[in-house]
């Protein structure tokens, strides 16, 4: 299990050749690393994380970066993930996301993850590519709401 794991950071900064923008890149691993989803916030609200998906495990996993280490924090396991679900709660507590037929909260501070909604054989993700068909999932501001896609027949 490489939950828990923590790498040293990875940033590299340089600069582009056409703009002169400073440019920070965080992870270096040859695998597919991505935001959440484009709305989704990548932050909690006091910017002390940085949130990701990683596929350096060989299946998708949420990372965070520690803003004042640069550390990279895998804080999932798990196989059946939907990597477009994953949502950070504004407190910085929690991390939302969706695997299999259920719904789960991850703790940050001690990685202990809970299910909050099982949906037996309902899918969550029907394989599309575009927001819902992806798992994508919303949740509200004062992070009372959680919306989640579920599909029971046609």
């Amino acid at each position: 299990m490489n939950k828990g794991k923590i790498f040293p950071s990875e940033t590299t900064r340089f600069e582009d050749k056409s703009t002169g923008a400073a440019i920070r890149q965080v992870t270096d691993h040859a695998s597919i690393h991505h935001h959440p989803f484009f709305f989704i916030p990548a932050y909690d609200a006091d910017m002390a994380r940085l949130f990701f998906v990683s596929h350096r495990t060989g299946e998708p996993q949420i990372f965070c970066e520690d803003q004042d280490s640069g550390k990279l924090v895998q804080l999932t396991d798990r196989e059946n993930m939907h990597e477009w679900s994953v949502y950070p709660a504004r407190n910085g507590k929690y991390v939302l996301y969706t695997a299999g037929a259920g719904t789960w909260r991850l703790d940050i501070n001690n990685l202990k993850e809970e299910k909050i909604v099982d949906f037996g054989d309902a899918p969550m993700i029907d394989g599309g590519m575009v927001g819902v068909s992806m798992g994508t999932t919303a949740f509200s501001w004062d992070s009372k709401w959680w919306a989640v896609p579920v599909k029971w027949g046609k």
